[in-house]
């Protein structure tokens, strides 16, 4: 009798704690399935924000593309890139190709350069006067330039190169355009009776600008 009174204790002991257990865990599962309910109905009436959500990810390509445009279109990820990069292609070749201008002096020839001396005065054998003539042709070989031309004559010792006298003639010349340029040298004791030469060159030529 004893054995079945334990029983009895037992088995209602079991009893009362499945139901505490079963009391407790119910609202638990009850504020769970609320807290999915409520997140459902909440996404079912607001369709919008997936949307907008959708929209952002599929314009960040876009925006993609116009950073490589902007940079150049190097990388040509899109069409926004490829658009760019057309356009700074362009920039460089005009660049590339747009004109430097220098100044740069015209084509022209010196020829028949000579020099004629005559002794105009002689005492006992020896020449105290004396006429030194220095020419030299110049043409402007330019087709489109006229401008000014200088020539210098320097009169030398031969054998002491030193300077007896110096002139220099100018005379505008045309395109295709040459002419002579002389001058004339009077000289006197104790330079006559000297070996003279002409030293003669170009101080000014015209110039002209080349792009």
């Amino acid at each position: 009798m004893k054995k079945l009174i334990i029983v009895v204790i037992i088995f209602a002991l079991a009893m009362i704690s499945f139901l505490i257990y079963s009391i407790s865990k119910s609202p638990n599962e009850n504020l769970t399935s609320s807290a999915i309910s409520k997140t459902e109905k909440e996404s079912e009436q607001n369709p919008s924000q997936n949307t907008q959500s959708s929209d952002t990810t599929s314009s960040s390509p876009a925006s993609s593309g116009g950073g490589g445009g902007g940079g150049g279109g190097e990388s040509g990820g899109s069409d926004g890139g490829s658009s760019g990069g057309s356009s700074s292609s362009g920039g460089i070749s005009a660049a590339a190709i747009s004109p430097t201008c220098t100044t740069e002096q015209i084509s022209y020839s010196l020829y028949k350069f000579n020099k004629i001396q005559t002794c105009l005065n002689y005492q006992d054998g020896i020449c105290t006067e004396k006429k030194v003539v220095c020419s030299v042709n110049a043409q402007n070989l330019d087709y489109t330039t006229s401008g000014m031309f200088q020539v210098n004559f320097i009169l030398k010792e031969i054998s002491t190169q030193q300077i007896i006298q110096q002139e220099s003639l100018q005379a505008a010349l045309s395109p295709g355009q040459e002419t002579e340029f002389k001058k004339t040298f009077e000289i006197t004791s104790p330079d006559a009776e000297k070996e003279l030469t002409c030293d003669i060159f170009t101080e000014k030529v015209p110039t002209k600008t080349v792009c």
